[in-house]
């Protein structure tokens, strides 16, 4: 009998597929190392399993989603917009939420004690070679706006609790929230962020999301004020933030997604002094690869005793 293929898209599976092999002999793992040669491979093995990384977009989704013998596809990372639209009546998305939200949380905290403490400013001197006192700003009694106050937002807001700062969440469908002060709807943002001191954007990327901080939401927030954003980059309206942080409406941000992955050399968002880029690592950690591998591992036993998946996602929430 021949044996069942699954695909994996990922340029690090040399890092566990021996694993998968051994762990599941009856099955035929075959791997793809570039966007550009899935289409070719699922045609060729027809798989209805797929295991996909992703590491920069635009993404090939059609040759996933939309392939006819595909019937499930694990996501190696916590959001799915770079796999959707698709139809769940014929094939079902998982993901790996909740893995990387200590990850996000930690690089949340350090960017807001990074700005209270003027860390960016003090860099910039030394590299000056000049000696000058800056006042910095504790972030006790600060309050904290985060957008999106699922997992990752709920491990941030409990970290700057510890701290002395108030937490108040944005989120679609508003209710209490462990470690958050108070939970409002999307319809407040902009009161939110006119009281906000630091932002911090966790949102997923959905059509209702898409463009939300634009030159409107920048213009809503205070001139002393920091944005974080951890959770997509097209979320932001890149030339409204430019704007804002050219013309000194923010004090700064720091950005850890864009909308073209990896970031052009030839972005105005690399000029910009008060601003901090980096390349969309706040989720990175050393045994993520294997942490995500094992979720798939225990959702591969329930795909072949024929149970019901665990982590499913909506292609309408975009996670």
């Amino acid at each position: 009998m021949t044996a069942r293929p699954v695909v994996i898209l990922d340029r690090n599976v040399a890092i566990y597929i021996d694993l998968l092999r051994r762990r599941f002999s009856s099955l035929r793992f075959e791997t793809c190392l570039d966007y550009a040669d899935i289409d070719r491979v699922v045609k060729t093995h027809q798989p209805e399993v797929i295991l996909c990384n992703r590491w920069g977009m635009p993404y090939p989704r059609a040759a996933l989603v939309e392939a006819p013998s595909v019937r499930w596809v694990h996501a190696m990372s916590s959001g799915v917009n770079h796999l959707a639209p698709w139809d769940p009546q014929r094939v079902t998305v998982t993901n790996s939420a909740g893995i990387f939200s200590e990850s996000m949380a930690q690089y949340a905290l350090g960017m807001i004690l990074m700005f209270s403490q003027r860390i960016p400013t003090f860099i910039r001197q030394q590299q000056r070679r000049e000696w000058k006192l800056v006042k910095v700003a504790p972030v006790q009694g600060k309050l904290l706006c985060v957008l999106g106050a699922g997992s990752v937002g709920g491990q941030a807001a409990a970290r700057c609790k510890a701290l002395g700062m108030h937490v108040v969440g944005v989120r679609a469908r508003p209710r209490p929230t462990p470690h958050i002060d108070e939970v409002v709807g999307i319809d407040r943002l902009h009161d939110v962020l006119a009281r906000a001191d630091f932002v911090l954007n966790c949102l997923p990327l959905t059509e209702a999301t898409r463009g939300l901080m634009n030159a409107q939401a920048f213009a809503a927030m205070k001139k002393s004020a920091y944005y974080i954003n951890i959770g997509r980059g097209a979320v932001d309206d890149e030339p409204a933030l430019i704007a804002a942080l050219r013309s000194g409406a923010l004090a700064g941000a720091a950005i850890d997604v864009f909308q073209r992955e990896p970031l052009p050399k030839d972005s105005e968002l690399w000029q910009l002094e008060n601003l901090v880029i980096t390349p969309h690592s706040s989720g990175e950690f050393p045994t993520w690869e294997m942490d995500t591998v094992a979720r798939f591992m225990d959702q591969l036993d329930l795909w072949l005793a024929g149970k019901e998946l665990r982590f499913v996602a909506d292609p309408g929430k975009g996670y």
